[in-house]
Order: C-alpha cells, then sequence, then structure tokens
C-alpha cells in the first residue's frame, strides 16, 4: 500500500493511497493515481521490444508493465506491473 500526496489542484480528487497487489494492471493504477506526466516504450522489434511504462513526477512513482512490441499500448491497460520505481516527487 503506497500513500499518495495530496493534489495540487484543489478541484481535481484521488485516492489517497493505491494499493499494488500482484494482480493490479495498467487501468487499476491509472485509474488510481491519474494520467502519468510521461510515458513511453512500446517500441516494436527493431526497437528491441522495449516493455511499456508511465511515470508519475509529482509523486514520485515509475511503473514499468509487462507489455511490448506493436501493439503494447492497447494491450497495456490489462498488463499487470511488472517494476515499481519510487523515487523523491518532483514538487514545486
Amino acid at each position: 500500500v503506497l500513500s499518495l500526496l495530496p493534489p495540487e489542484k484543489s478541484d481535481v480528487s484521488r485516492a489517497q493511497e493505491i494499493t499494488m497487489a500482484p494482480a493490479s494492471t495498467g487501468k487499476d493504477i491509472v485509474s488510481a493515481l491519474g494520467e502519468p506526466a510521461r510515458k513511453g516504450g512500446g517500441a516494436g522489434p527493431a526497437s528491441g521490444s522495449i516493455g511499456i511504462w508511465c511515470d508519475w513526477t509529482k509523486d514520485g512513482i515509475m511503473v514499468e508493465f509487462d507489455a511490448s512490441g506493436p501493439q503494447a499500448w492497447e494491450h497495456g491497460k490489462d498488463t499487470k506491473w511488472k517494476v515499481l520505481t519510487l523515487y523523491r516527487p518532483e514538487r514545486a
């Protein structure tokens, strides 16, 4: 269970915590954290099939998913997370 910082804008509501269970999917995580500030990966075989990742810089949370290849982002919402990285958040 990760406690989340309150949103910077008072008109935005979101969960106060997120449970990172082994079965948590991209949809579960984005539902709790909102859209990520940065995301990438999912390139095809020519690029080495980099898995997709999402980064919530204001929370200091980066999640990598077990999805790669040509349709990685289309399947990402149903894909389970693989790596969770926590770091000092970028707050103004």
